[in-house]
C-alpha cells in the first residue's frame, strides 16, 4: 500500500509539472497578397496554440474558414474553393521547437528562431522562422512575419488572374497567452 501511494504521488506530481510547463495561446494572423493589379488582405482572430516550456515545443493552428476581409465575397469564395480548397484542407498548422534559449520565467524580449513543419494545402514543409517573444509579468506574447510561396504548397494561380494574386504571400502573427 505504501509503495502504491508513492507511485500515485510521483505520477500526480509529474502530471502537475507537465501541465504547469504548458501555456495556451491565441491570436490573430493576417495575410497580404500584393500583386501588380490588386492587393488582397484578410485576417483571422482564431489562431490557437500551445507551448511546452519543458521541451520548447509548440503547435499552432488556424481554421481557414475563420479568415475575414478580402475585396469581395467572390474573392473569398475563390480563396476557399479554388486556391486553398478549404473543404479538403480546413486548417493551417505549424508545429515544432524553439531553437534558441529563452528563460520563460524572466521578463525580456527574445529574438528567436523556430523550426517546424508548416502544413498548408495538405503539404508539410520544414521552415525556420524568426520570431520576437516577449515575456512580461509571467505572460507570453509572440510576434512574427514571414512569406509563403504558393508554389511550395501546390497552390496554383490561373494565368487569367496571375497579375492579381502574388506568388508570395506576406504573413504576420500576433499571439498572446490565453487566460
Amino acid at each position: 500500500m505504501k509503495h502504491l501511494l508513492c507511485i500515485i504521488l510521483l505520477v500526480s506530481s509529474h502530471l502537475l509539472y507537465s501541465q504547469s510547463s504548458r501555456i495556451n495561446l491565441s491570436g490573430k494572423v493576417k495575410f497580404v497578397s500584393d500583386a501588380p493589379l490588386e492587393i488582397i488582405k484578410a485576417e483571422s482572430e482564431k489562431l490557437t496554440g500551445i507551448i511546452d516550456f519543458a521541451s520548447n515545443s509548440f503547435a499552432f493552428t488556424v481554421n481557414l474558414k475563420s479568415f475575414e476581409g478580402f475585396n469581395s465575397a467572390l474573392q473569398k469564395e475563390h480563396f476557399h474553393e479554388n486556391y486553398l480548397e478549404s473543404e479538403d484542407y480546413p486548417a493551417i498548422t505549424y508545429t515544432g521547437k524553439v531553437l534558441d534559449k529563452i528563460d520563460w520565467s524572466q521578463d525580456g524580449t527574445y529574438e528567436v528562431r523556430t523550426k517546424g513543419k508548416f502544413n498548408i494545402h495538405g503539404i508539410a514543409k520544414e521552415r525556420i522562422l524568426k520570431n520576437k517573444i516577449i515575456v512580461k509579468n509571467g505572460k507570453v506574447k509572440i510576434i512574427s512575419s514571414f512569406n509563403i510561396a504558393l508554389a511550395d504548397y501546390n497552390i496554383t494561380i490561373p494565368r487569367i488572374v496571375h497579375k492579381k494574386i502574388a506568388e508570395e504571400i506576406d504573413i504576420s502573427l500576433e499571439i498572446i497567452q490565453s487566460l
